[in-house]
Order: structure tokens, then C-alpha cells, then sequence
């Protein structure tokens, strides 16, 4: 098995959700319009990805892949940070976030 290293600092920022029951076409809707289109705008986000899950809490998990954790902060003070999290809040309920750091990766030779 090869072991690789990636960039230190690499981050990917979890949240785990619900959401709203009945609101459902409105989410997927805010996601394509507002929310996706914010993520993306920063050059410094290698992806961002929704899951449902099959298990554990929530039923789905988004994941954004940033290149460092200093990119939270500029994320943050962004002047839509507040309004798009607000209506993310509005659709999606039982929210939780967590940071994942990455530290090696192993793959089949």
C-alpha cells in the first residue's frame, strides 16, 4: 500500500442536516441558486459535495474541501456569509459542523 502526502492544512469543513419536511423542493432550489454558487465563489474551495446518508445523524452531509483553515475566516466576514447561512437555517433543521484535517492518504498501488 502507498501512503501519499497531501498539502498540510488541507480542511474539509462537514455539516450534517435535515431537512425541513415540506420544504424540500425549496432547499434543492436555494441550494442551486444561492448556496452551491457561494461556496463555489472562492477560488480557494476545491469542492463542495452533498451526501445523503444511509446511517448515523442527519439525513444528509455536505462537504467543502478548502485548501487551509484560514480560508474560514475570509469565508465568514464575506457580506452573503449571514444571509445565505440565515436561509440555509430556515430549510434545514438537527444542523451540525464539524473539520476534518487531512493528514495521509492511502492508495492501492
Amino acid at each position: 500500500m502507498e501512503s501519499k502526502n497531501y498539502p498540510v492544512g488541507r480542511v474539509t469543513y462537514i455539516f450534517e442536516f435535515e431537512i425541513v419536511p415540506g420544504k424540500e423542493d425549496e432547499f434543492w432550489k436555494f441550494m442551486e441558486e444561492e448556496g452551491t454558487p457561494f461556496w463555489l465563489s472562492f477560488p480557494e474551495v476545491e469542492s463542495y459535495t452533498v451526501y445523503s446518508k444511509m446511517g448515523g445523524h442527519g439525513g444528509y452531509e455536505g462537504h467543502v474541501v478548502i485548501k487551509d483553515f484560514a480560508l474560514m475566516d475570509k469565508i465568514n466576514s464575506h457580506p452573503l456569509c449571514g444571509p445565505t447561512g440565515k436561509r440555509c437555517a430556515e430549510l434545514t433543521q438537527n444542523f451540525q459542523r464539524r473539520f476534518l484535517l487531512l493528514s495521509k492518504v492511502y492508495v492501492k498501488e
